[in-house]
């Protein structure tokens, strides 16, 4: 019996330090860069012809223009476009656990999970508000009804900034802990994942772009680096 379950566990072990193979690495690096592209495509093609939008703090008068101007623009199809790259950047913070998870147990399978649970966080904060409904409602919609929809929707996405600073910070330590990526990318996560969760602190101020653009563009950084090491390994 003993023999049969050091057979086991050395099987598990051996899976678990397998590296990880090139179709996964390449499929990880992939939907990174393409959950970035497609969220921010999303955006900007979901204001297009829109008029400037408001602070978080704008008038009733202005934020029930803005949301009447969407009405004539391509929100449909932009949001379309933001949710399919939420399911790519799902798909992205799943292949985490193997670029960045070193074996079970360890700190870096911990924090690589954190970092997945704040992930599927951050997409039920998003999908939890939107404009859409004061944009379908745009005909008769009172501008008292306007800002609280538009409220509802701005505190939702700076509530959001939490599960991203949670996301990076996760992946900060993991690749800290576990060291299967260059040191520095994780110092970068954890300084975007402090500066967002500071952000909420400060949230009516521009503060948030400055974190919350570094996190992005860690995620595409580290994806191409994935694929730079799928075609090394292929070579």
């Amino acid at each position: 019996m003993s023999g049969v379950v050091g057979g086991v566990g050395a099987g598990a072990n051996a899976r678990e330090r397998a590296p990880l193979s090139r179709r996964s690495t390449v499929a990880t690096g992939v939907a990174g860069i393409v959950g970035v592209v497609l969220l921010f495509a999303g955006q900007f093609i979901g204001a297009a012809g829109s008029t400037a939008e408001p602070a978080f703090d704008g008038s009733a008068q202005e934020i029930a223009a803005f949301l009447g101007s969407l009405r004539g623009g391509l929100m449909a199809p932009g949001t379309l476009i933001v949710l399919l790259g939420v399911v790519a950047l799902l798909t992205f913070a799943a292949g985490l656990h193997d670029v960045l998870g070193t074996g079970a147990g360890s700190l870096s399978v911990l924090a690589v999970r954190t970092a997945q649970l704040c992930a599927i966080g951050f997409v039920v904060a998003v999908g939890s508000g939107g404009w859409e409904l004061g944009v379908l409602r745009r005909s008769d919609l009172d501008p008292q009804i306007a800002r609280l929809i538009f409220d509802q929707g701005s505190l939702a996405f700076a509530n959001s900034w939490v599960l991203l600073g949670g996301f990076a910070v996760g992946a900060g330590v993991a690749v800290l802990a576990g060291r299967a990526v260059p040191v520095w990318l994780g110092w970068w996560a954890l300084i975007a994942g402090a500066g967002m969760v500071v952000a909420r602190a400060v949230w009516l101020s521009e503060f948030w772009l400055l974190p919350y653009l570094l996190l992005w563009l860690w995620i595409v950084v580290i994806s191409v680096l994935l694929l730079l090491r799928a075609r090394r390994a292929q070579a």
